[in-house]
């Protein structure tokens, strides 16, 4: 089998913004506690060139191909629903925007049975649900009092040496 061929497929292009830095993005997609935090769902991310992952509980199976930290990830990615030994292509490009990121998603050589309900599923479960965890967490970060500085100790006299 080899990853990212295989029957021919059909191309999901998407572009999502987020009110969050690149590398903030990016680390929702690839750290397995952010992701699941994010989803709610169980993951078990991989953060190596050639690292499989497992996300939504095990529904889509992914191997990583690029990884350039808070810029593109490139995997090798599957449903386990999908016709046996068929691998699609995603793409994930994030790049500064205004006070924000602009993150350009492609997947290539989807089964064409399942572009519809893959495409939706990237903006509902996904884009989506990213937005909201962001807005959460800068809601959390607003709310916190500043820290308050704890009074200077005063130093103790050092007692003097009797005589």
């Amino acid at each position: 089998m080899t990853m990212g061929s295989s029957a021919k497929g059909r191309t999901i292009r998407q572009t999502a913004a987020f009110a969050a830095p690149p590398k903030q993005v990016y680390a929702l997609l690839m750290d397995s506690k952010l992701h699941a935090a994010v989803t709610g769902e169980a993951a078990t991310v991989s953060t190596k060139i050639d690292g499989k992952s497992l996300t939504y509980s095990g529904y889509a199976e992914a191997k990583n191909r690029v990884l350039v930290p808070g810029q593109r990830i490139v995997q090798d990615w599957r449903a386990s629903d999908w016709p046996e030994g068929h691998w699609s292509l995603a793409e994930w490009v994030f790049a500064p925007s205004g006070h924000g990121c602009k993150m350009t998603f492609v997947q290539r050589n989807v089964p064409e049975s399942e572009v519809e309900s893959i495409a939706d599923g990237w903006v509902e479960y996904y884009w989506k649900k990213m937005a909201v965890y962001l807005a959460k967490q800068a809601k959390a970060g607003a709310r916190k009092p500043a820290a308050k500085k704890a009074p200077a100790k005063k130093k103790a006299a050092k007692p003097k040496a009797k005589k």
